[in-house]
């Protein structure tokens, strides 16, 4: 198992991520077990790094939004 490194992280993603922006959806259908639903919006450095997300409109995740920048 690799060692954490949170300042190569950082840096790494700053030099990915041009800008991001997450908001909440507004409508009532919030599921109890899965939580509240989101929008996001990824831009990144070069087009390559969301390649594999091409065929994928939608997609679960765990993501709060919440980044732990050293």
């Amino acid at each position: 198992m690799l060692a954490p490194q949170p300042t190569e992280f950082a840096r790494r993603t700053a030099e990915i991520i041009v800008s991001f922006e997450i908001s909440e959806d507004d409508s009532d259908e919030d599921d109890e077990d899965w939580g509240a639903s989101t929008y996001s919006s990824l831009e990144v450095s070069d087009p390559r790094y969301l390649e594999h997300l091409a065929q994928n409109a939608g997609f679960q995740t765990a993501f709060t939004g919440h980044l732990p920048f050293a």
